[in-house]
C-alpha cells in the first residue's frame, strides 16, 4: 500500500468529513481506517433480512442551524423533511418532550399561557446555587415532580447510572421550552438522508484521493502504512494505549 499524506482514524461524521475536505480542497491523499467492519460510525444503517431499514446503533436525525453545513451534506444525499417528535409515557399517559407548555399543562392539569409558565416553574423549582450533578441541575430548573416523572428513570435507562452521579450537563442538554413547540430539535434544517447514512458516507468517501480500510485498529495501521499526519477521532484512552486504564 502506498504512502499517504494523512491517516484518519475513525470513519464516523468527523473522520469522513475531514477526509472528504482534505481530499477535495487540498487534493491530498487520505487513508481512513476504522476498527469496525463498516463505514458511517454510530450512524451506520442497513436493510434487515425482514426488509426493515435499521440503524445499527440507534436512530440519528440530522439537524443544524448552519446553512453551510446543510448545503454540504446535501451534496451527498437527498434529505427527507422528517421532523423528530418524542413522547414520554408516564402512568399510562403520553406527554411531549422536551418539556414545553403543552407538557406542563397536561401533566398538572392546568391552563397556563406562555406568560404564566416561567412563574409557575419558578414556584416548582428547588433553588440550588451550584448544582453538582444531573439531578440537582433538573431540580434547580423545574422541581421534584417533573424530575421524577420525566428525567430520573429516562436518564438511568440511557446511562445505566442514577442522575445523582452524573455531571449536570447530561440532563441540561434537554431544553425546557416556554412555548408549545413540541419538536425535539428546534433547528432550522432537519431531516434524514433518503437511502440512509451509510449511503451518504459512501458518496462522501467516493473520491480518488481517499482509501478506506476497515477492521483495522490504529495500532495495526501504524506499522502497516506510511503517512505524514494523523487525525485521530477514536477513544482518547486507546490512543495512549490505556496506560491509565479506561
Amino acid at each position: 500500500m502506498s504512502a499517504y499524506d494523512w491517516l484518519i482514524v475513525g470513519c464516523g461524521f468527523t473522520g469522513a468529513t475531514l477526509a472528504e475536505r482534505i481530499a477535495t480542497e487540498l487534493d491530498q491523499r487520505v487513508l481512513i481506517i476504522d476498527r469496525r467492519g463498516h463505514i458511517a460510525g454510530n450512524a451506520h444503517d442497513f436493510v434487515h433480512d425482514s426488509g426493515l431499514f435499521v440503524g445499527k446503533y440507534g436512530a440519528h436525525i440530522f439537524h443544524t442551524n448552519s446553512e453551510r453545513v446543510w448545503d454540504f451534506v446535501r451534496r451527498f444525499a437527498r434529505f427527507s423533511d422528517y421532523t423528530h417528535r418524542v413522547a414520554a409515557h408516564v402512568n399510562g399517559l403520553s406527554y411531549s418532550l422536551p418539556l414545553n407548555l403543552n407538557t406542563v399543562n397536561s401533566f398538572f392539569n392546568t391552563r397556563l399561557s406562555e406568560d404564566d409558565l416561567p412563574h409557575f416553574l419558578e414556584e416548582k423549582r428547588i433553588p440550588i446555587i451550584r448544582p453538582s450533578n444531573a439531578e440537582e441541575a433538573v431540580l434547580n430548573k423545574v422541581g421534584r415532580e417533573l424530575y421524577e416523572a420525566f428525567y430520573r428513570n429516562y436518564t438511568k435507562k440511557q446511562w445505566g447510572i442514577d442522575p445523582a452521579y452524573l455531571d449536570p450537563s447530561v440532563t441540561m442538554r434537554l431544553p425546557v421550552r416556554m412555548n408549545s413547540d413540541e419538536r425535539y430539535f428546534s433547528d432550522r434544517w432537519q431531516g434524514m438522508p433518503v437511502g440512509g447514512y451509510t449511503k451518504l458516507f459512501a458518496n462522501m468517501l467516493n473520491n480518488k484521493n481517499i482509501d478506506v480500510l476497515l477492521n483495522t485498529d490504529y495500532s495495526e495501521a501504524v506499522g502497516l502504512v506510511k503517512f505524514k499526519k494523523v487525525i485521530y477521532t477514536g477513544n482518547i484512552d486507546d490512543y495512549f494505549g490505556n496506560v491509565y486504564g479506561k
